[in-house]
This record gives C-alpha cells, sequence and structure tokens, in this order.
C-alpha cells in the first residue's frame, strides 16, 4: 500500500486552466508558496494545441481573441506570445438545407431573414444595454427574461424563424446550447458581458472578426499560454492529482487527493461549478450554492479539424467560414490554419 504524501503551502490551487495557473503566479509574485492540483494529465483546461508536425500547430479547443478581452491579452504580452490577426479572407457560405449562399461579413443571412435578423439584432443590443452586469437578477424585467427562453424570447418580436435560426447559430457556437435551452436573461447577460470596464458587450462584438472576438488568434496556440506559465510555476504544479475533499476549520484548510495530502492557509478553487460539486466539501456549501452546483448545466460543443498539405481549398475559392441550418443540427465553420512553426 503506498504511504500518503504530506506537504503545507501557503495557498493551494485546485485548478490548471489558465484562471487556476494565473492565479499561481499572482500569489508567488507576492511571496507566497503555491500547489497547483490538477485532475488531468495536462495543464490548460479547454484550451488544447494539436501538433501537426513540423512546428505546426492547430487549436482543438478555445482560439480566438479580441479587443476588450484585456486581461488574457496582457497576459500574453508579459509570457512573450504575440498575436496574429486571424484568416478570414473571401466570402462565408451559408447552408439552408439544399440551398448554399455565399456572402460577405460576418451576419449569415437567408433570402428572406435578413431585414428581421437586423431588427433581431437591433433589439438584442437594445435589451442588453437594460442589462445589470453585476447582478443580472436586478435588470429591468429580470424575473420575466429569466422565465423565457431566449429562443421565445426572439418569436416573441413577432419576427421570421429565419432570423431565429440564425440566432442558434451565433449564440450556439458561443455557449454550446441551443436558444431553446436558455433563458433571455443569461443570453443577454451573456452578450452584455462580451466587453470590458469601458465598453458594453454588443452580438457583433461577440461574433465579429473585425473589432470582435475572432479577431486574432495566437502565435503558437491558445495552449502555450498555459504551457508558459507551467513551465514558470515548475514543481509547483502536481497533474493526475484530482482533489477528492477540501476541509476547512479556524486553523486553515486541508485539500486531500487519492495520494497526497496538503496543509493551507488558503484554498482557490479555480474549476466549474459541476466539478466543485464533486469535491466532498468540510464544512459544505450553503444549500442553495451546493443546489445550484448540482443542477447547473453546460453546453456541449464538437470541434472538428480537416488538414491539408495544399492550398488547394483556396484555390477553389473554398470559403474560410461557413455555417449549416439543417433540421436537427446546427454547424460553424472557421479557419485554424497556423500562421508559423511555433516557437520552440
Amino acid at each position: 500500500m503506498t504511504a500518503r504524501e504530506r506537504r503545507s503551502v501557503d495557498v493551494v490551487v485546485v485548478g490548471a486552466g489558465l484562471a487556476g495557473l494565473t492565479a499561481a503566479r499572482r500569489l508567488q509574485e507576492r511571496g507566497r508558496s503555491v500547489l497547483v492540483l490538477e485532475a488531468r494529465d495536462r495543464v490548460g483546461g479547454r484550451t488544447l494545441n494539436h501538433d501537426l508536425g513540423d512546428g505546426q500547430v492547430v487549436e482543438s479547443g478555445g482560439q480566438f481573441v479580441g479587443p476588450t478581452q484585456d486581461r488574457v491579452l496582457a497576459l500574453a504580452t508579459e509570457l512573450g506570445v504575440d498575436t496574429f490577426r486571424a484568416h478570414d479572407d473571401g466570402d462565408t457560405v451559408y447552408v439552408h438545407g439544399k440551398a448554399v449562399r455565399r456572402f460577405s461579413g460576418d451576419i449569415p443571412p437567408a433570402w428572406t431573414t435578413l431585414p428581421d435578423l437586423g431588427l433581431l439584432m437591433a433589439r438584442l443590443d437594445r435589451a442588453v444595454r437594460r442589462i445589470d452586469l453585476d447582478a443580472p437578477w436586478r435588470s429591468p424585467d429580470a424575473h420575466r427574461l429569466d422565465a423565457m427562453t431566449t429562443a421565445s424570447w426572439a418569436r416573441s418580436l413577432s419576427l421570421g424563424g429565419g432570423a431565429v435560426e440564425v440566432l442558434e447559430i451565433l449564440l450556439g457556437s458561443a455557449y454550446g446550447t441551443t436558444a431553446a435551452e436558455t433563458s433571455a436573461l443569461f443570453t443577454l447577460w451573456y452578450v452584455a458581458g462580451a466587453g470590458d470596464e469601458t465598453h458594453r458587450g454588443t452580438l457583433d462584438r461577440m461574433i465579429g472578426v473585425d473589432g470582435g472576438a475572432q479577431e486574432s488568434r495566437f502565435v503558437g496556440g491558445s495552449h502555450r499560454l498555459s504551457a508558459l506559465l507551467a513551465a514558470d510555476l515548475g514543481d509547483a504544479v502536481v497533474l493526475d492529482a484530482p482533489v477528492r475533499r477540501i476541509e476547512q476549520d479556524a486553523s486553515g484548510a486541508r485539500v486531500s487527493t487519492d495520494h497526497l495530502d496538503v496543509d493551507a492557509q488558503h484554498v482557490v478553487v479555480a474549476v466549474p461549478p459541476h466539478l466543485v460539486a464533486g469535491i466532498d466539501l468540510e464544512p459544505a456549501l450553503p444549500a442553495p450554492q451546493a443546489e445550484l452546483f448540482r443542477r447547473m448545466t453546460f453546453g456541449t460543443l464538437m470541434k472538428c479539424e480537416a488538414c491539408t498539405t495544399s492550398r488547394s481549398g483556396v484555390r477553389t475559392g473554398c470559403p474560410d467560414r461557413g455555417c449549416s441550418v439543417a433540421t436537427r443540427s446546427r454547424c460553424a465553420r472557421c479557419s485554424t490554419t497556423p500562421r508559423r512553426p511555433a516557437p520552440r
């Protein structure tokens, strides 16, 4: 039977995604001893590079960055990671059933829904301006908005069904679910958050390329940020260490994994709520918060990459972006072409 290891630090950070690794870095900068515990065999959370060989990588997870995402851009500068303009050449293709149409710009139009779509976006952005970002439940009409789905809210505007279908694509690729499964209040708050301290979010800022969240990518892939953070932290990052229990009292805290117990003065939990619900906490969270964590659902996205050694797609006019509206599925297409070999 393997003996349990015992360690002691000032702060334990649970989770080695960007949030956890950045928190650990800031704590070390302030002279605190830190230990980061990560359940998986890698760092990076929802960012992951796919190695194509010869120094070329594409992102298997999150990849884009844009204006108003000030903190991650500042972190990239701090780590010496440059950005480059996302590939956005040529037209976009829009597929609706058997119909195919090419267009320019960010918004995929159907033949008969473009005026309705423009009205939908205008009304959505007008509603977004009324949302309290810090406390959305205090926003005007919050209870009614939270009691209806995004789809029913959009249909209440008496717009064409095609506009709602396009909204499904725009929002579905953002948080991985349908407009029928999210509340209108959540969607408005989500869009409002696509900004910074001085710029309120808009739908165009959230989905756009020029001046939007898809404007740039990181040289060497988004996962490079986490890899560099982890390299600087060194032995302070422990992989394959799922946290099973956190105990806290007046003297401090103890964090337990399958083979390790860590005594600390403080614990930073930097994992999604549904994973927090799987940790045995003593004392337990307040009942409403624990119930929320257990019942909170998350979107699901699948990302597939088609790789080629030639630029035949460019020669034949294959567009860099596209979207499809079908009876049972929605999908969006974008270019993940590397800019140049990743730095060694």
